[in-house]
């Protein structure tokens, strides 16, 4: 049986980690204050009679960037 493992850690002032198995992605400060978090709440079928939330991984984006630039509505600053 092969394990995959699905995690990573992007570091900026803060980090951005993707702890893909429990399909959490969160951002921490340098301080260890948790920003924000995000639990993937779409369970699929991983294998057969085994359901989960997986995270492949995840990517930090600026708000005016190209790839979500008009998806997040008015932001405020």
């Amino acid at each position: 049986m092969s394990v995959e493992h699905r995690s990573g850690a992007d570091r900026g002032s803060h980090s951005l980690v993707c702890e893909g198995q429990w399909g959490r992605v969160f951002e921490v400060t340098p301080a260890g204050e948790i920003v924000w978090e995000y639990i993937n709440p779409h369970h699929g079928e991983q294998r057969p009679g085994v359901r989960a939330n997986s995270v492949l991984r995840a990517y930090r984006y600026a708000a005016d960037s190209p790839e979500i630039r008009g998806r997040l509505g008015a932001l405020s600053t």
